[in-house]
């Protein structure tokens, strides 16, 4: 749920060492000829690919199926779940969705509500899952003319009021000779799926939309991705890592567990190897190797904590020399804040945005305001008794 640096990709101006790129790219082709039928990929092949591009994440075969004669036929998928998006990893029934309906292209999709309606790809159906009309992040009357009854896709009739429109999730299953066809020949200097390729694969291709009533949320801006993993701190979560039918795994770090000395903790998620000393965590997340110095109060907080750590001698011979240690110093705290990764905060600290200033651009003090979510950069240092 906490991608390894999501700070910037709600503005370029943010820096981040790893965000990933805003649209799908793709590579523009110098061949002209049409392909030889040799050169042709079995058209019995599918590929996912996302809206968004990240790092393909793995690579999964499908359900097992009766062995073909032919091993040309054997149906093949590549997993590359976007960054963006946070979903359970489901995808084996939109697979089996795009088989059984011999589709061309097969776009996920979830209802969603007019407040973020003309943030996504929003698409229309017939009676037999088609998408029959595409338009990109429509606005006013273009917004309201993609109104659909989502009752007819099973949510409940205060649901389909509340979410009435068909959103695309960017999470696309491709005949692999029509995704390359499209790419190379077809539509070879076009850079976006869900703005130019599918729009266009529409009218030519059988497009397929398949219907994901799980949970999934987009978390690419800054008050996205902080809402998320804040819902994550409640009692009953929508989103649970815990449940033993589809467990969810991270990287392993081999840290040790973290060391809690005499502090209060409240809805919090704390990851390994942390160091909480005589502190007040409340409906924050703690990243791994965080430092919370005595007195510290985190509130509303998600703090992305460090990616090494800082020897005892080391810190008190920061802290003599009148530096800033990474992690947070005394008696600091922080409301509705994101910290990011390898951050010093000194001791005496207030992070509060206590004139609920909405957008804020302050890099050489270490911070940026978006959304009213006060984000302190990564590696930025807030000196002793600063106040923001």
């Amino acid at each position: 749920m906490l991608p390894r640096n999501p700070i910037a990709r709600d503005t370029a101006e943010l820096p981040s060492s790893s965000s990933p790129s805003s649209s799908a790219k793709t590579r523009p082709s110098s061949r002209k000829h049409k392909p030889s039928k040799e050169n042709d990929p079995p058209s019995d092949h599918n590929i996912i690919v996302p809206y968004s591009p990240s790092h393909v994440k793995s690579k999964s075969p499908l359900p097992p199926r009766p062995p073909s004669s032919n091993p040309l036929k054997r149906k093949l998928a590549l997993d590359t779940i976007a960054a963006e998006n946070s979903l359970p990893a489901t995808t084996d029934s939109g697979i089996k969705s795009h088989i059984d309906r011999n589709a061309d292209i097969t776009v996920s999709y979830a209802a969603v509500g007019d407040s973020r309606a003309s943030d996504f790809g929003l698409v229309k159906v017939d009676s037999r899952g088609r998408i029959i009309q595409f338009s990109e992040k429509p606005k006013g009357a273009d917004l309201k003319a993609m109104q659909v009854d989502t009752s007819l896709f099973g949510l409940s009739p205060q649901d389909a009021i509340a979410s009435p429109f068909i959103a695309s999730m960017g999470v696309y299953v491709f005949k692999t000779d029509v995704l390359l066809k499209l790419l190379k020949w077809r539509y070879p200097t076009s850079n976006d799926f869900g703005s130019e390729i599918i729009p266009a694969s529409v009218k030519e291709y059988n497009v397929q939309a398949f219907f994901f009533g799980d949970y999934w949320e987009d978390i690419g801006t800054i008050r996205s991705f902080y809402d998320a993993n804040m819902a994550l701190t409640e009692e009953s979560p929508m989103f649970k890592f815990y449940d033993p039918k589809t467990p969810i795994f991270t990287s392993p770090r081999f840290l040790p567990a973290t060391k809690i000395d005499k502090c209060r903790i409240v809805d919090a998620i704390i990851s390994h190897g942390c160091f909480l000393r005589e502190c007040s965590v409340q409906h924050s997340i703690v990243g791994e190797r965080s430092r919370l110095d005595y007195g510290v109060e985190l509130k509303d907080t998600i703090m992305m904590g460090a990616d090494y750590y800082q020897t005892e001698s080391e810190i008190a011979s920061e802290l003599a020399e009148g530096k800033v240690p990474i992690g947070i110093g005394r008696n600091s705290k922080t409301r509705k804040c994101i910290i990011d990764k390898n951050a010093r905060i000194g001791k005496d600290v207030i992070i509060m945005n206590k004139d609920g200033v909405q957008e804020a651009d302050r890099p050489r003090d270490g911070f940026y305001i978006r959304s009213g979510i006060t984000i302190v950069m990564e590696k930025a240092t807030i000196e002793d008794g600063t106040i923001i």
